[in-house]
């Protein structure tokens, strides 16, 4: 069996602060998931493709008005060679015009499919994603708010056993006066004991030296003499 020495909560009083500042992060994220999709959606199907659409529209007049400008200044430059007097030397400003209008109008067209790609993207990739996003909210949820119970119930419990004080543990711990023998009994006692080992003493060294005593020779016993008259 484990046992552990407390002293101070702070450690898991942190862990829980911060386990409930990431839960509140994660939600928030994956919670706005299904928003965040809708405004991206609603934000290409209304606002940039009727932008892009109005623009290239805008643009191909602008284009063809100035492809027309241009074909009116080259045809000036050409029958200005067989006829006398002052004519339009060159339609090269009318040329720089046109094709910058046309750029702009490419640019409008290139616009336009990217919006159209990125809308189906967003039709077919994004549902599935909000989907999983909503999953894992749900499960963050249900999982973080266990964890911080746990964690508060833990807590309580840490506390309670910090309250106790430990000199009323150890006074727990102790026999009660009842149990405990009288003082001139306890004084007896370890008078006997203090004298037991000093009486003692000289028995011991005396058995030791008739143990370390020479004794007679083994042999046979003479037998005695016989008493005459």
């Amino acid at each position: 069996m484990t046992s552990a020495r407390l002293t101070n909560p702070d450690a898991i009083r942190d862990f829980r602060s911060h386990l409930a500042g990431f839960k509140e992060v994660c939600e928030s994220a994956l919670s706005g998931s299904a928003a965040e999709h809708s405004r991206v959606r609603d934000w290409l199907r209304v606002d940039q493709l009727s932008f892009w659409k109005k623009q290239l529209v805008k643009r191909e007049e602008a284009y063809q008005t100035a492809r027309r400008m241009w074909l009116e200044a080259e045809g000036e430059t050409v029958g200005a060679m067989n006829k006398r007097g002052p004519a339009k030397p060159s339609s090269m400003e009318e040329r720089i015009l046109m094709d910058r209008a046309r750029r702009h109008r490419d640019e409008a067209e290139e616009k336009l499919g990217l919006v159209k790609r990125w809308m189906l993207k967003i039709e077919q990739d994004g549902e599935p994603l909000v989907n999983q996003c909503q999953s894992h909210d749900f499960a963050l949820r249900e999982d973080c708010a266990k964890a911080i119970t746990q964690l508060d119930r833990l807590l309580d419990q840490v506390y309670e056993y910090l309250a106790v004080p430990t000199a009323d543990l150890r006074i727990a711990d102790m026999p009660s006066a009842e149990a405990l023998p009288p003082a001139t009994s306890i004084a007896a006692n370890m008078e006997v004991a203090a004298s037991a080992p000093l009486a003692a003493a000289p028995a011991t060294a005396e058995v030791a030296e008739r143990s370390a005593a020479p004794g007679p020779a083994a042999g046979p016993v003479p037998a005695p003499e016989a008493h005459h008259a």
